[in-house]
Protein backbone atom coordinates (compact mmCIF):
# COMPACT_ATOMS: atom_id res chain seq x y z
CA UNK A 1 0.00 0.00 0.00
CA UNK A 2 1.22 3.57 -0.76
CA UNK A 3 -0.63 5.61 1.63
CA UNK A 4 -0.53 9.55 1.15
CA UNK A 5 -1.48 11.65 4.34
CA UNK A 6 -1.95 15.38 3.82
CA UNK A 7 -4.73 17.97 2.85
CA UNK A 8 -5.07 19.43 -0.27
CA UNK A 9 -6.20 22.55 1.10
CA UNK A 10 -3.83 23.41 3.14
CA UNK A 11 -0.66 24.26 0.49
CA UNK A 12 1.99 21.85 0.40
CA UNK A 13 0.51 19.95 3.43
CA UNK A 14 -1.34 18.57 0.17
CA UNK A 15 1.86 16.97 -1.28
CA UNK A 16 0.55 12.68 -0.04
CA UNK A 17 -2.75 12.88 -2.23
CA UNK A 18 -1.10 14.91 -5.10
CA UNK A 19 1.93 12.31 -4.89
CA UNK A 20 -0.85 9.20 -4.51
CA UNK A 21 -2.57 10.40 -7.44
CA UNK A 22 0.28 10.78 -9.91
CA UNK A 23 2.09 7.42 -8.81
CA UNK A 24 -1.31 5.70 -9.47
CA UNK A 25 -1.42 6.72 -12.68
CA UNK A 26 1.68 5.04 -13.69
CA UNK A 27 1.62 1.05 -14.27
CA UNK A 28 2.22 -0.67 -11.27
CA UNK A 29 2.00 -4.82 -9.82
CA UNK A 30 -1.80 -5.21 -9.55
CA UNK A 31 -1.28 -5.97 -5.68
CA UNK A 32 0.20 -2.39 -5.06
CA UNK A 33 -2.56 -0.22 -3.80
CA UNK A 34 -2.87 3.81 -3.65
CA UNK A 35 -5.00 5.52 -0.97
CA UNK A 36 -5.17 8.93 0.35
CA UNK A 37 -6.07 9.92 4.06
CA UNK A 38 -6.37 13.72 4.95
CA UNK A 39 -6.05 12.13 8.61
CA UNK A 40 -5.35 8.90 10.05
CA UNK A 41 -7.40 7.39 12.67
CA UNK A 42 -5.19 4.82 14.72
CA UNK A 43 -6.64 1.46 13.82
CA UNK A 44 -4.15 -1.30 12.68
CA UNK A 45 -7.07 -3.35 11.19
CA UNK A 46 -6.44 -0.26 8.59
CA UNK A 47 -3.19 -2.68 7.51
CA UNK A 48 -4.71 -5.79 7.95
CA UNK A 49 -3.46 -8.34 4.83
CA UNK A 50 -0.76 -5.52 4.22
CA UNK A 51 2.60 -6.64 3.90
CA UNK A 52 4.86 -3.48 2.59
CA UNK A 53 3.47 0.09 3.24
CA UNK A 54 5.02 3.28 1.91
CA UNK A 55 3.85 6.54 3.82
CA UNK A 56 4.03 10.21 1.29
CA UNK A 57 3.71 13.21 4.04
CA UNK A 58 5.15 16.16 5.05
CA UNK A 59 7.45 16.06 7.65
CA UNK A 60 8.77 19.05 9.85
CA UNK A 61 12.30 18.71 10.68
CA UNK A 62 13.70 22.58 10.40
CA UNK A 63 14.94 22.43 7.02
CA UNK A 64 15.04 24.28 4.09
CA UNK A 65 11.39 23.82 2.14
CA UNK A 66 11.69 20.85 -0.31
CA UNK A 67 14.02 18.80 1.73
CA UNK A 68 13.02 15.45 0.63
CA UNK A 69 13.37 12.68 3.85
CA UNK A 70 13.10 8.88 3.04
CA UNK A 71 13.21 6.71 6.78
CA UNK A 72 13.38 3.02 6.50
CA UNK A 73 11.23 1.95 9.88
CA UNK A 74 13.90 2.63 12.31
CA UNK A 75 14.78 5.53 11.06
CA UNK A 76 10.75 6.84 11.04
CA UNK A 77 10.54 5.72 14.79
CA UNK A 78 13.51 7.97 15.32
CA UNK A 79 12.29 10.93 13.53
CA UNK A 80 8.58 10.08 14.80
CA UNK A 81 7.93 13.40 16.37
CA UNK A 82 8.16 15.15 13.05
CA UNK A 83 5.60 13.65 11.24
CA UNK A 84 2.15 15.04 11.27
CA UNK A 85 0.58 11.67 12.44
CA UNK A 86 2.59 10.20 14.74
CA UNK A 87 -0.17 7.72 15.83
CA UNK A 88 0.14 5.61 12.51
CA UNK A 89 3.38 4.35 13.89
CA UNK A 90 1.53 2.92 16.58
CA UNK A 91 -1.15 1.24 14.04
CA UNK A 92 1.60 0.04 11.59
CA UNK A 93 3.78 -1.30 15.36
CA UNK A 94 0.29 -3.51 16.36
CA UNK A 95 -1.12 -4.39 12.51
CA UNK A 96 1.44 -7.38 13.44
CA UNK A 97 -1.07 -8.86 15.51
CA UNK A 98 -3.20 -9.72 12.87
CA UNK A 99 -0.50 -11.58 10.78
CA UNK A 100 3.05 -10.53 9.58
CA UNK A 101 5.18 -7.90 10.46
CA UNK A 102 4.13 -4.98 8.16
CA UNK A 103 7.52 -3.79 6.44
CA UNK A 104 6.78 0.54 6.07
CA UNK A 105 8.95 2.66 4.85
CA UNK A 106 8.55 6.89 3.94
CA UNK A 107 9.11 9.34 1.65
CA UNK A 108 8.53 12.93 3.08
CA UNK A 109 9.35 16.57 2.05
CA UNK A 110 10.11 19.83 4.20
CA UNK A 111 6.75 22.07 3.98
CA UNK A 112 7.17 25.76 3.25
CA UNK A 113 3.49 26.78 3.97
CA UNK A 114 0.25 24.95 5.73
CA UNK A 115 -2.18 27.33 5.55
CA UNK A 116 -5.09 27.53 3.34
CA UNK A 117 -3.72 28.04 -0.37
CA UNK A 118 -4.56 25.19 -3.00
CA UNK A 119 -1.42 24.99 -4.79
CA UNK A 120 2.13 23.27 -3.72
CA UNK A 121 4.49 26.63 -2.75
CA UNK A 122 7.61 27.07 -5.56
CA UNK A 123 10.29 25.52 -3.26
CA UNK A 124 7.95 22.30 -2.92
CA UNK A 125 6.80 22.18 -6.61
CA UNK A 126 10.53 22.74 -8.01
CA UNK A 127 11.56 19.53 -6.25
CA UNK A 128 8.33 17.65 -6.49
CA UNK A 129 9.44 15.04 -9.35
CA UNK A 130 12.59 14.55 -6.91
CA UNK A 131 10.36 13.41 -4.71
CA UNK A 132 8.50 10.98 -6.94
CA UNK A 133 11.36 9.33 -7.86
CA UNK A 134 12.29 8.73 -4.38
CA UNK A 135 9.28 7.43 -3.86
CA UNK A 136 8.95 5.30 -7.00
CA UNK A 137 12.27 3.69 -5.62
CA UNK A 138 11.15 2.99 -2.16
CA UNK A 139 8.23 1.35 -3.81
CA UNK A 140 10.16 -0.93 -5.90
CA UNK A 141 12.45 -1.60 -2.81
CA UNK A 142 9.44 -2.76 -0.75
CA UNK A 143 8.17 -4.98 -3.46
CA UNK A 144 11.67 -6.44 -3.42
CA UNK A 145 10.95 -7.03 0.38
CA UNK A 146 7.71 -8.57 0.59
CA UNK A 147 8.58 -10.83 -2.59
CA UNK A 148 5.72 -9.54 -4.85
CA UNK A 149 6.03 -10.54 -8.40
CA UNK A 150 8.34 -8.55 -10.37
CA UNK A 151 7.18 -6.41 -12.95
CA UNK A 152 8.40 -5.07 -16.49
CA UNK A 153 10.65 -2.48 -15.29
CA UNK A 154 11.10 -1.32 -18.83
CA UNK A 155 7.55 -0.58 -18.82
CA UNK A 156 8.60 1.74 -15.70
CA UNK A 157 11.37 3.24 -17.46
CA UNK A 158 8.89 4.63 -20.65
CA UNK A 159 7.22 6.11 -17.97
CA UNK A 160 9.57 7.94 -16.34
Amino acid sequence: MVLGLGNVLNSDDGLGFYAVRDLAREEWPADVSFVHRTEFEWSPLFFQDCQGLLLLDTVCRGNEAGTVYAYDQDELQRHRDCLRSPLILDAIAFSSVFGEELCAEFVGMEPGCRQCRIRLTPAVSSLYMEFLQTARGRIHNLLDRVGSPAFDESAQDAIL
